[in-house]
């Protein structure tokens, strides 16, 4: 795929200049692979090579890689993800890691030959075929590279890894951990969890996409249309298992039917009760009168509250982040619900303080909720 972006781009660099070139359905169609080769050739990058096709292809493939990196880092950032590493595949060729995983497991009776390719014995860790290491035209197969590369992660210190990936590379599964297996690395040190794809979804109709068309929407726009804590909510609200649409007119709604606006409309209100209390709070003297909280709602409200532990200890098993975003919104509506059925601040203040109490509780577990998901807990809205 690298290869063909580079050829996308070289190629809609030379009509630039005026050639006529055969630009075929395999290649990138995107308005953004005509704005790499723009650039390339306002800076004059390629005055040198222009006539050397190959060369122009490995060097519009490794600007447009660089390119596309640097964007992608910009947009995690934008988006409050943090890597600790960005790690190239190339790296793993340059340093020599690939030809020694190969030698290790090919030392180690995994490997055979057929129709002129290297095959992994796959079958004999995992229910599924074998599958091709080392193509017949002597490249890595994504296998072979996936299996150094969880090599050097154990190598740096990790004792499990978890790749995400997306459904379409359901298949590999089994064949990346038969491969970790054929390393010496025990079976439950390498986890993978697949997700679906994301639709989006506008003025009640779905877009087409097609990245090799390039019919997509970027994250940046996505971004400023609707902002990051709606992202990162709507994101993190479906199982992975699960198909999303991510609706756009939905997130920028200002309704309870949006989560994200409901959910933070908790935060801003709970941090109006205590601005109106005007008070300093001291959980020692408020806390003592809990038998109090009696109604429904109030008790609906204490039992969402103590739920908060077991969900993370759940997420932290199962990975079922969907879990957090589930809960924050449970946990909202449970608190509109006391917030609207019962005078907080009043003349008893025995239940005043109660009820105080609570709602300090559910100040606190909400903004945890919400800062677990990196989302903000804003104090006006």
């Amino acid at each position: 795929q690298v290869r063909i972006l580079g050829e996308s781009v070289a190629k809609r660099f030379l009509e630039l200049k005026g050639e006529k070139v055969i630009f075929g359905e395999n290649l990138y169609q995107g308005d953004y692979v005509a704005d790499i080769a723009r650039e390339i050739q306002e800076q004059k990058l390629a005055s040198a090579i222009e006539n050397d096709f190959e060369a122009l292809v490995d060097f519009c493939r490794d600007y447009a890689v660089a390119g596309l990196i640097k964007s992608a880092k910009e947009s995690a950032e934008k988006l409050g993800v943090k890597f600790d590493n960005w790690f190239s595949e190339k790296q793993l060729h340059d340093s020599g890691e690939v030809k020694n995983i190969l030698s290790v497991l090919e030392k180690a009776g995994y490997v055979y030959e057929k129709d002129g390719a290297k095959w992994l014995k796959v079958s004999e860790f995992e229910k599924t075929d074998d599958a091709v290491l080392v193509k017949s035209d002597g490249s890595a197969s994504y296998l072979m590279n996936d299996i150094a590369y969880t090599n050097n992660k154990f190598k740096r210190g990790f004792d499990k890894i978890i790749n995400i990936w997306g459904a379409d590379h359901h298949g590999d599964v089994a064949r990346l951990k038969a491969g970790a297996r054929a390393l010496g690395f025990e079976k439950d040190k390498v986890e993978i969890l697949l997700h679906q794809l994301v639709l989006i979804k506008k003025n009640d109709e779905l877009q087409r996409m097609s990245k090799r068309k390039g019919d997509f929407m970027l994250l940046d726009d996505l971004l400023a249309e609707v902002g990051k804590d709606a992202v990162r909510f709507f994101f993190l609200l479906k199982d992975l298992n699960t198909h999303m649409e991510f609706d756009i007119d939905l997130a920028k709604e200002q309704s309870r039917k949006n989560p994200v606006f409901y959910i933070q409309y908790a935060t801003a209100r709970l941090n109006g009760v205590f601005q109106k209390y005007g008070g300093e709070f001291e959980p020692e003297n408020f806390c003592q009168h809990s038998d109090l909280l009696t109604s429904p709602d109030e008790l609906r409200l204490l039992s969402r509250l103590v739920r908060l532990p077991e969900i993370i200890g759940e997420v932290s098993k199962n990975y079922q982040v969907h879990s957090l975003a589930q809960y924050a919104t449970d946990l909202a509506h449970a608190f509109h619900r006391f917030y609207e059925s019962s005078h907080i601040i009043q003349e008893d203040k025995k239940l005043e303080n109660a009820r105080l109490c609570l709602a300090r509780g559910a100040q606190i577990t909400l903004k945890n909720t919400l800062a677990l998901m990196g989302i903000a807990a804003p104090e006006k809205m």
